[in-house]
């Protein structure tokens, strides 16, 4: 017997194919798809086990995460991403990231002459969260002065590692620009 008793409406997840088999000792055992995130328990009750769901996330909720684009510069050099699932309430983010800078303008082609700055996780202090926007102060981060100044040119990859209920994917998120030039 499903209970629902999650926040988010089941229809969302209807097409979704859970399968219910009995383990070696008749105990139910709960199948669910990969891409299907349930914080749930099961128990049983007068011979009927029970499946109750507290909260449910798509995996590709968790991976929607975008980029508003760099500001700052110096020791307010920031970051902006924004959760396009408004789920952050739910689902946890820890993020790692590789700062690289150029001489070179690497907005509208590779370039190859990139040198690394700073390459590591992001500690929590780092990271300002207001409901589904995530601040980096990549200013805070142990990155040389002149790495941070205006007209460098940079490209921060981010790794976003999001969690919920066990599960846990990753989402890259690149970022190519020129600091100080905000149009």
């Amino acid at each position: 017997m499903l209970i629902w008793n999650a926040p988010q409406l089941s229809n969302k997840f209807a097409d979704k194919k859970v399968t219910l088999s009995l383990d070696k000792n008749k105990n139910i055992k709960v199948s669910l798809p990969d891409d299907l995130w349930l914080e749930a328990t099961t128990q049983q009750q007068n011979n009927i086990t029970q499946l109750i769901v507290y909260n449910a996330v798509s995996e590709k909720e968790a991976t929607q995460l975008k980029s508003e684009g760099l500001s700052g510069t110096g020791s307010d050099l920031k970051l902006t991403l924004i959760d396009g699932a408004g789920r952050s309430n739910l689902i946890a983010t820890k993020f790692s990231l590789k700062y690289r800078t150029t001489p070179s303008d690497p907005r509208y082609r590779d370039v190859s002459d990139f040198t690394t700055k700073f390459n590591g996780k992001i500690p929590p202090e780092a990271i300002a969260t207001d409901g589904n926007r995530f601040t980096i102060n990549l200013g805070q981060l142990p990155i040389e002065t002149n790495a941070l100044r205006s007209g460098t040119g940079v490209e921060v990859d981010l790794i976003a590692t999001r969690s919920f209920a066990g599960y846990s994917t990753q989402q890259r998120v690149v970022v190519k620009d020129v600091l100080g030039n905000w149009d």
